[in-house]
């Protein structure tokens, strides 16, 4: 009706979901990188909620029209107040399965796995999305979780969203949804849109249909849509359409302050019902934090928003710092979390950048060494714990986790988040502070050791990402290189690890002592030499027993073997022959504990298990690697400091030429390779170089009419 009058091509707020009108605000925005992402990983469940109106069937429709159709099979399911059987049909019908002229439970089950297989064999795979699954029963959930155990050898067949009320978030926390929890791989809930989102909602809709200001709303009228609507896309939509129907009758070129309240209270009056008044128990509010002194924690309402667990972001402030727009650092590993906290020290040598806060997304004892003195000489300024990640990292977790790490980014508005590891959490964390426009640091970047999704490393997915990427080696920037990431986004700054070891080095306890506690006779620092190999990776395992057995008749050898390792030496029944030879095998130890070793070592011997590479190489270690090792690993250059050999004997007199046996040597001393202090002065050119960009940012919201 008034469309003609004001020059539109078509009805800006009709109330139906509508993709072409989806407005990306930062709660839509990090919603659907959750499906996304969701997607990617091709398996498992993905909870969506929100309040009625906030956009969840215009959120899916969006990811909808962004899948391949080629690979990915969707299919939705509206009308779930409905029992178990009656829920496989609807799924069997969705997917355009033709019924089953008996249409029992057990053939409805088997069309649906049959075109599944199908599916699989073609290199597609199959989507499902539920929506007002709030309605479904608790048997019918069941069955759902059911169907997600078809595979086809070690792949799902099915992926499935749930997307509803917040009464469904409230039926899978119950206890008898632990089975289905422990297969939900990521939750999110959709909030309302806050003032400044309201406005560039109703003008986004607008312009879709061609509006140039006409009718013209007044500043004020943008704030009083807010409180009169909550924030809630579909009533913002109810309340507009009627506004401008109101200017059209009127008529008005001008939408004020008064019209909406006078039209805000005519649909009081019909629907009974004020727009932003939210009934009792529809929806959490927005996870705020209450800060004390030394611990910022979440309050029971706002817990229940975004936890299933405990509900507590431990803080500990050790100085009593103010903080305002923080780098939030994320380490999921004790070496990782320290590491952050010596970066932490050189950052605030320069009072210019954002101070830095270690975050950590289990509990405060994960990432303690054990030692009080030690903690206090590497940790940050202040650290945030958020109580969530158990060391098993379950999928379970991740859906936990993510929302605590989207309210922590909200409420500190970070001027970057950091992460080091190379995994899920870190990738979680990652997606969320861009979906949020908050820019991503990325130590280690190049890093290729852990797989993730399909395959690719989760450092590859971190990395691609990221804004900025520090790399701690030569062959880390050429795989970057390599991967055709952007130059100008690089900068090799060298390990971390150095600045570490260096701070710990006069904490760690005597190799002696950890070996004693081991069972291992006293022997002298700079004297034995460490294995530090994965036995069971391809060719070089005959090579590596002869060489252990063969070090171990010229010098004390110790193997810090990992359980993997143990585990093939067990199995192929070598345990007993390289201990007969005198190796000492010591089980994979505390971080802490394989320092100490480390540090008394005398030479290493390296191959196929890089997990203490960094370490290595910052203290300073002599060592030799077994070629074969080196070609398992499919690089093309030999690491920095590394001899190669090609066999057993040309390793062992690798070994004697470095330890010269009877010459009384002792291990190197490390070298200071103070990349914390690169790390920093580059921080400083880079947010320099971010200031203006911010500036403006700032001024065209403050300016904007």
């Amino acid at each position: 009706m008034f469309e003609t009058h004001f020059g539109l091509s078509g009805p800006p707020f009709q109330l139906s979901p509508d993709p072409a009108f989806y407005f990306d605000s930062r709660g839509h925005a990090n919603a659907l990188a959750y499906l996304k992402f969701g997607v990617y990983q091709s398996e498992g469940f993905i909870v969506v909620t929100g309040e009625v109106g906030a956009g969840k069937t215009t959120l899916v429709r969006a990811l909808l029209e962004s899948l391949d159709s080629a690979q990915v099979v969707a299919a939705q399911v509206v009308t779930t107040q409905l029992e178990a059987g009656d829920l496989l049909r609807a799924i069997t019908a969705a997917f355009g399965i033709a019924p089953s002229s008996r249409g029992g439970k057990a053939d409805l089950i088997l069309s649906l796995e049959s075109f599944l297989t199908a599916l699989a064999t073609t290199n597609r795979r199959a989507l499902l999305i539920v929506d007002e699954a709030q309605n479904l029963s608790i048997e019918a959930i069941e069955e759902l979780r059911m169907l997600s155990n078809f595979q086809l050898g070690n792949r799902a067949l099915l992926q499935s969203f749930l997307v509803g009320q917040p009464e469904l978030r409230a039926m899978l926390e119950s206890p008898s949804m632990e089975q289905f929890r422990q297969r939900v791989i990521a939750s999110c809930h959709l909030g309302p849109l806050d003032p400044a989102e309201t406005r560039a909602y109703i003008e986004h809709r607008l312009r879709r249909v061609g509006w140039v200001e006409s009718p013209t709303f007044d500043a004020d009228a943008f704030d009083e849509i807010h409180v009169h609507t909550g924030g809630i896309p579909r009533r913002i939509n109810q309340l507009c359409n009627r506004l401008l129907l109101a200017a059209f009758l009127t008529p008005s070129t001008t939408i004020t302050r008064t019209d909406v309240k006078r039209i805000s209270r005519e649909l009081l009056v019909e629907v009974g019902e004020r727009h932003g008044v939210r009934k009792a128990g529809t929806a959490p509010a927005r996870a705020q934090v209450s800060r004390t002194a030394h611990h910022w924690v979440l309050d029971e309402q706002q817990t229940a928003a975004i936890s299933t667990d405990t509900g507590v972001v431990q803080v500990v402030n050790q100085r009593g710092l103010p903080v305002e727009r923080p780098i939030l650092c994320l380490a999921t590993s004790a070496a990782s979390f320290a590491a952050i906290g010596v970066l932490a020290r050189a950052i605030a040598k320069h009072p210019e950048l954002p101070q830095v806060i270690a975050v950590n997304p289990g509990q405060p004892q994960d990432v303690s060494f054990g030692d009080g003195a030690l903690t206090e000489q590497v940790c940050a300024a202040m650290e945030m714990h958020l109580g969530v990640l158990p060391p098993s990292e379950s999928r379970t977790s991740m859906a936990d986790l993510a929302p605590r790490i989207e309210a922590l980014v909200t409420e500190t508005s970070p001027r970057a988040l950091l992460t080091i590891d190379s995994d899920e959490p870190s990738l979680v964390g990652a997606l969320i502070a861009r979906s949020q426009g908050v820019p991503v640091l990325r130590l280690r970047a190049g890093v290729r050791t852990e797989t993730g999704l399909r395959g690719l490393p989760w450092g590859a997915l971190i990395d691609r990402v990221a804004d900025v990427l520090f790399t701690d080696s030569a062959q880390h920037t050429d795989t970057l290189s390599h991967e055709a990431l952007p130059a100008s986004r690089v900068a090799y700054v060298g390990s971390l690890k150095s600045n570490l070891l260096h701070a710990m080095r006069a904490h760690l306890p005597p190799p002696a002592s950890v070996l004693a506690r081991q069972g291992v006779a006293r022997v002298a620092p700079g004297r034995y030499v460490l294995v530090v190999a994965q036995y069971g990776i391809g060719d070089e395992r005959q090579e590596l027993i002869n060489l252990v057995s063969a070090l171990a008749r010229r010098a004390p050898t110790i193997w810090l073997a990992s359980e993997a390792s143990m585990a093939a030496l067990l199995a192929h029944g070598l345990y007993g022959r390289v201990t007969g030879d005198g190796v000492v095998l010591l089980p994979a130890t505390s971080y802490l504990d394989s320092l100490a070793v480390l540090n008394g070592a005398g030479c290493v011997v390296r191959g196929g298990d890089e997990s203490l590479a960094e370490e290595i190489d910052a203290l300073g270690l002599p060592s030799v690697m077994l070629h074969t090792a080196f070609e398992e690993a499919g690089t093309s250059t030999a690491p920095a400091g590394v001899a190669m050999a090609r066999n057993a004997d040309e390793a062992l007199c690798t070994v004697e030429a470095i330890l010269g046996f009877g010459a009384g040597n002792v291990s190197a001393k490390p070298v200071l390779d103070d990349a914390a202090g690169r790390i920093a002065n580059h921080l400083r050119t880079w947010f320099r170089a971010q200031a203006p960009r911010e500036i403006q940012t700032l001024t065209d919201s403050v300016t904007s009419p």
